[in-house]
């Protein structure tokens, strides 16, 4: 009887946490150096939207954001909010992570965020 509900209490609680997503590697902020050598700010927000800024300029982007196992698709202000790029992300930890395109024909973005480097700031 003990094992069975020894099991039963496994069995369900392994089921239990499968179904909780995966926290968002991305939320926070982040220095960046962009693929364009600039450098900046970006912040990312659990309410799935962003935020980058470049040193130098009062210039700023904001936008919606998805990821998807490690892979980064990002909609903003330059580009329109319609208009999705996708990026690889290959985290090196959790701390930082490198951006490479898969797709986006948004040059001005894809110039920016492809190559981007972030380094996560305390």
């Amino acid at each position: 009887m003990r094992k069975s509900l020894f099991a039963f209490v496994l069995i369900a609680s392994g089921v239990l946490f499968a179904f909780v997503p995966p926290k968002d590697r991305n939320i926070g902020r982040w220095k960046a150096k962009y693929g364009n050598d600039m450098r900046g700010i970006v912040e990312f927000k659990a309410d799935g939207t962003f935020e980058t800024s470049f040193e130098n300029s009062d210039f700023k982007v904001g936008g919606i954001y998805i990821t998807r196992d490690d892979v980064l698709y990002i909609a903003d202000t330059s580009c329109k909010e319609n208009y999705w790029g996708k990026y690889r992300q290959i985290f090196f930890s959790d701390d930082s992570v490198l951006n490479n395109v898969l797709e986006d024909s948004c040059s001005g973005r894809r110039a920016s965020a492809d190559k981007a480097v972030l380094i996560r700031m305390n």
